[in-house]
């Protein structure tokens, strides 16, 4: 007899998710009546009094306080929001509507972050500061312009993604064109924040806020370059095993020969200790608060060690020395230990045959670190090692290398694939209304020629959407077969595939996923009584079942308008970067810690 009939309920719609918005929009609230009380003798209007208050408790520029506060304010809405709506894809699936609780906070920070650079021109004429240039009667601080532009690049791939999803289909990968403007405005904001911090010229050595909001925006600027590997951290990538070392060289590279270079010794250290304790949080927050899938993130401690290492043990080395030898450093032991953390808590844990492709995470992170090194130096206002057309050679070498492991591929082997269930099934009327049956089933696989199958990146099972991840290894069973650890859920709103991966190929067998009645895709059920025999299709043809084709038009706006504005900022933020770089009087104004 079956089980009773479970019910299940609409996902995360209630109001109550909508309060970490309301908590954060009122927490900005008050800081900003605070700050206008504390201002109430510096003159009329709340904009001077909010200055006012600003300069007298961290003894910065108005200008550079009010830009970097709303700036870091819209940073930490946009990525709780981001990570929140990545682990509710991977959970749930498709969205019914546009402005979701996570959407809307991903929204809301994308344009403070643009309020931020505004805040910054507004409050730098208000005081008549003798910074960046003159547009009429406005004073922009240079910082100012990659900020905003910044936040109007991100901010104008909202209507682009609705108009990509509107004509091919409304995908839950994180690579799109349109989401990749939207990601990389965030992800880059810290380094414009960062130079705006530069751009005020206060010592640090005077100052205790100009070095907190320093080490807080190294650390933000190492989250920042980290959320790209969001999907290897939820154990759902696309893409190829590879791409997973690539980006975290990339992110190490940058992100902590910048902090070790602004911030003197331990610097490294400092910036890595604040991103693992704002990825825990949100962690946290997405996980046990919101109920849905914990992401896991790295380590970089390897990194760290290393670059803190390099520049204690290497002090007689030439400066530019020190650089490539740490970004040597952090291909080998920070890497290294980023492989031994990918098996301690990684979902994907990396397999010796990546080996045979570390020549590229090594360029990729010498490459970076040149370009860390270059913003470290800018920030804390020396002399960068490199010239800049090297620097630039670098950013161009940078975008080629991750162009390397991009190639996806089926593969003509033939896999035969069969379930067999495990417990009672359970009858469920899923949150779009639809009566299924939810089983739990054992997975069996065997492939021809069963060479491929021997020495891959990664061979398991995973099913995703029906409420949160599982993810099953493969255990070899005789005679060619191999069999999955535990049980797996199929059935309801559940969709699950066997993911194989060997250099290029990004293959993937289904197991079960269900009917789609909105693009018209017919159920494709377990094999419990036929096993099913098939190749090894490109793993998008499931991760993104419902895409489909379309005009060509918003493909082409979406990729040139990715190219363009992603071009821009980095313009922008070489650009003020290198003024400020030039900027060296005598001492540096941001002056590292003794024993430098």
């Amino acid at each position: 007899m079956l089980a009773q009939v479970r019910v299940e309920k609409p996902p995360q719609t209630g109001a109550i998710w909508w309060l970490p918005l309301a908590l954060a929009v009122i927490g900005l609230g008050i800081a900003v009546a605070a700050l206008i009380a504390a201002g109430r003798d510096d003159g009329p209007g709340p904009i001077r009094r909010a200055l006012g208050g600003l300069r007298r408790l961290t003894g910065l520029p108005g200008w550079c306080a009010a830009g970097i506060s709303i700036s870091l304010w819209a940073l930490l809405v946009a990525v709780i929001g981001f990570v929140w709506d990545v682990s509710w894809h991977a959970d749930i699936g498709r969205d019914k509507e546009l402005f979701t609780p996570p959407h809307t906070m991903i929204l809301v920070g994308l344009v403070g972050i643009g309020a931020a650079a505004v805040s910054a021109i507004v409050a730098a004429t208000t005081e008549k500061a003798e910074v960046g240039f003159r547009a009429g009667p406005l004073r922009v601080p240079w910082s100012a312009l990659p900020l905003g532009l910044m936040s109007a690049g991100a901010v104008v791939g909202f209507p682009l993604d609705d108009l990509w999803h509107r004509t091919y289909g409304i995908d839950v990968t994180m690579w799109s064109p349109t989401h990749l403007l939207m990601i990389s405005g965030a992800s880059l904001a810290p380094i414009a924040a960062w130079l705006m911090l530069a751009e005020a010229d206060v010592p640090a050595a005077d100052n205790r806020w100009v070095r907190l909001l320093s080490q807080v925006l190294a650390s933000a600027t190492l989250l920042g370059l980290s959320t790209f590997q969001l999907e290897f951290d939820l154990g759902i990538p696309q893409w190829q095993a590879l791409y997973h070392p690539v980006l975290i060289g990339l992110a190490m590279g940058i992100g902590l020969l910048a902090a070790r270079e602004a911030l003197g010794p331990g610097g490294a250290l400092r910036a890595v200790a604040g991103f693992v304790a704002g990825r825990a949080v949100i962690a946290l927050l997405v996980g046990p608060v919101f109920g849905l899938s914990t992401p896991h993130f790295p380590l970089y401690l390897g990194g760290a060690l290393a670059v803190e290492g390099i520049f204690l043990l290497g002090d007689r080395l030439p400066a530019s020395t020190r650089v490539v030898a740490s970004g040597i450093a952090i291909a080998i032991v920070g890497v290294g230990v980023e492989w031994a953390w990918t098996h301690a808590w990684g979902f994907q844990p990396w397999r010796t045959r990546l080996l045979a492709s570390g020549w590229l995470v090594l360029v990729m992170a010498i490459v970076c670190s040149v370009i860390g090194s270059a913003l470290g130096r800018a920030v804390a206002h020396r002399p960068i090692l490199f010239n800049y057309p090297l620097v630039a050679v670098a950013l161009a070498a940078m975008a080629l290398f991750l162009a390397v492991p991009y190639p996806r591929t089926g593969s003509d082997a033939v896999a035969t694939v069969r379930v067999n269930k495990v417990g009672a099934d359970q009858p469920i009327v899923t949150h779009e209304k639809r009566l299924s049956i939810e089983r739990d089933v054992t997975v069996e696989m065997s492939v021809a020629p069963p060479g491929a199958v021997a020495n891959l990146d990664v061979l398991r099972a995973f099913a995703w959407q029906g409420g949160r991840i599982y993810i099953r290894n493969f255990r070899a069973a005789g005679a060619g077969k191999y069999v999955t650890d535990k049980p797996l859920p199929t059935g309801g709103t559940w969709k699950s595939l066997i993911f194989v991966s060997k250099g290029s190929v990004v293959a993937a067998i289904p197991v079960s996923f269900p009917a789609d009645l909105q693009y018209g895709l017919k159920e494709i059920p377990p094999p419990l009584d036929t096993p099913r025999v098939t190749k090894l299709k490109p793993a998008t043809a499931f991760l993104t079942r419902e895409s489909h084709g379309g005009n060509a038009l918003p493909r082409v706006l979406a990729y040139a308008g990715l190219a363009i504005v992603a071009l821009m900022w980095w313009v922008g933020l070489v650009g003020v970067g290198t003024t400020i770089a030039r900027r060296v009087r005598g001492e540096p104004a941001m002056q590292p810690a003794q024993g430098y």
